[in-house]
């Protein structure tokens, strides 16, 4: 949803904070929250001074984000000539080298540049028990710490500048030479240039799971949401990538294809679920999923073919990765 221009016609006392607040609530752009300050360290543990506790409203996080994304977004020739910049000498200094050094020159720039923009000094730990039944105190993954700074940020940019602005649609306010004029994004711009850097470096050479930008987040979310229907992450996005494009004959492609999935055991045979996955992620409404017999209905045979070569294909290529 975009919120560019929401209040734009809405009628309400923009002078009454009371007005205003309650409109913002009602349109679901900010929620009520409780603001704790922090009152530092105590023995390495970081202490909270609940006596400062305010009552205060917060934007949603999807309203957050888009407007983040937004400024970004105006800034996005700027930061894709520092990334150009970036990849232009990295791509010619590992040129020609073998995979495992190429990886470590990647890992040494992975190193200095998130030194660069990670501001915090503190590191997270969790515990992890080891097969040996031994508890290991292991860090937060860099790319974590990452994502929590990265939602300041957001947070930052957005009180630092006027989203009231964005919710009345004022496209001269965000020119980006008045834009420029009013603030000073070099900070975020760095930033998210540096980010992205840090992000491909690892999708390249993954020096960790990426559990935090990469698009692989979404698939597992979902797959999480419908663990009674699918049984591998990899069998829940065949289906989805599947089911997105069947533009025509959706209703004979997606019985072919559950058809292949229950032959492949990597779905449970219930088709009352697997419709409301389909209403629900994709707002397709079947009402029924016939199964055929082999020599029924050859259009179907043939499908079944296909779907079932193309996932046997990426099950192959999976084991040799």
């Amino acid at each position: 949803m975009s919120y560019f221009g929401h209040l734009k016609d809405i009628q309400f006392n923009k002078k009454n904070q009371s007005d205003v607040i309650d409109v913002l609530m009602k349109e679901g752009l900010f929620i009520a929250a409780d603001r704790i300050k922090s009152s530092g360290f105590k023995d390495g543990i970081l202490d909270f001074d609940y006596s400062t506790l305010t009552k205060c409203i917060e934007p949603t996080e999807e309203f957050r984000d888009e407007f983040y994304f937004f400024i970004i977004k105006i800034c996005k020739n700027d930061i894709d000539k520092e990334k150009m910049l970036f990849f232009k000498s990295f791509n010619e200094e590992i040129y020609g080298l073998d995979k495992i050094n190429q990886k470590n020159i990647g890992l040494k720039y992975f190193k200095k540049l998130y030194d660069e923009i990670y501001l915090d000094e503190i590191t997270f730990f969790t515990e992890q028990k080891s097969y040996n039944g031994i508890v290991h105190s292991v860090n937060f993954s860099k790319l974590e710490m990452l994502y929590y700074q990265y939602n300041t940020f957001k947070s930052n940019l957005f009180y630092k500048i006027k989203a009231n602005k964005y919710l009345d649609g004022d496209h001269n306010y965000f020119a980006k030479e008045n834009l420029q004029k009013k603030y000073d994004l070099s900070e975020e711009i760095n930033f998210e240039t540096k980010l992205q850097i840090l992000v491909e470096l690892n999708d390249r050479f993954i020096f960790e799971e990426d559990l935090f930008f990469a698009e692989i987040r979404f698939d597992k979310a979902v797959f999480k949401k419908y663990r009674e229907i699918f049984t591998t992450l990899e069998s829940y996005q065949f289906a989805n990538k599947k089911i997105n494009s069947f533009l025509e004959n959706k209703k004979a492609n997606i019985e072919s294809l559950y058809e292949v999935l229950i032959n492949e055991k990597v779905i449970f045979d219930n088709k009352t679920s697997f419709m409301k996955f389909l209403k629900n992620e994709y707002d397709l409404v079947l009402t029924k999923i016939i199964s055929y017999d082999k020599n029924v209905n050859y259009f179907h045979d043939e499908r079944v073919v296909l779907f079932q070569e193309e996932w046997s294909n990426l099950a192959s290529k999976k084991e040799r990765n």
